[in-house]
């Protein structure tokens, strides 16, 4: 009699589990209040796609200075966001594993605003 409980008690878990990780593989996606008839996956690949189209235009249309440099920088930042969070499932995750990734992204960042803030003609 036991067995049958264990067995039914590890049915019911690998039920739930089943269940949790197919709502991400639906087939329409809730962004900002509306429904998009695409995968999550797939939204997130048109967004790192339409991101990618930005930085192209910025950087080859626009003159090299601290704006389009932060514009870039932010749009990579947005990026490697997306795809931590989706395609490396970070958002169901332990939260101390996204502080891990956080910090040093934040050290990184100030640092190269501060490399960004010094002359190039300096000294």
């Amino acid at each position: 009699m036991t067995d049958m409980s264990t067995t039914t008690q590890a049915e019911e878990l690998a039920q739930e589990a089943h269940d949790s990780h197919s709502a991400d593989h639906s087939d329409k996606t809730v962004l900002f209040g509306t429904t998009i008839n695409a995968p999550v996956y797939t939204v997130v690949f048109g967004a790192l796609g339409a991101l990618t189209l930005f930085e192209l235009l910025i950087a080859e249309l626009f003159p090299r200075n601290f704006l389009t440099t932060g514009l870039l920088v932010i749009a990579s930042i947005i990026k490697a966001v997306l795809v931590v969070l989706f395609y490396m499932h970070l958002k169901d995750d332990n939260p101390l594993y996204a502080l891990a990734l956080v910090v040093p992204l934040g050290i990184g960042l100030i640092a190269a605003f501060f490399l960004l803030a010094v002359p190039v003609t300096g000294y």
